[in-house]
């Protein structure tokens, strides 16, 4: 009831397992400590992003694959209440 402490909100990781500035491996030890520490969280991984832009020339396929993927979290992520 009332407002819910940031401590309890879920975090949403989100990580290109093939991102050339950051390794895949980083994400997953955040998401490791965050088990740790009891918090709550959702670890999503794309192939369709360089780093934090969208690549260019992706087939229909690459979209497709994690394209509704990124629509739940970004719905989850934008929802009052979330």
């Amino acid at each position: 009831m009332g407002i819910v402490p940031l401590l309890l909100k879920p975090l949403h990781l989100l990580h290109n397992r093939n991102d050339p500035s950051i390794p895949f491996a980083q994400a997953q030890e955040f998401a490791a400590a965050l088990v740790r520490m009891h918090h709550p969280y959702d670890l999503a991984t794309y192939s369709i992003f360089s780093h934090v832009q969208v690549q260019s020339n992706l087939s229909l396929v690459q979209v497709l694959g994690d394209g509704p993927k990124l629509l739940g979290v970004l719905t989850s992520i934008l929802l009052v209440g979330s």
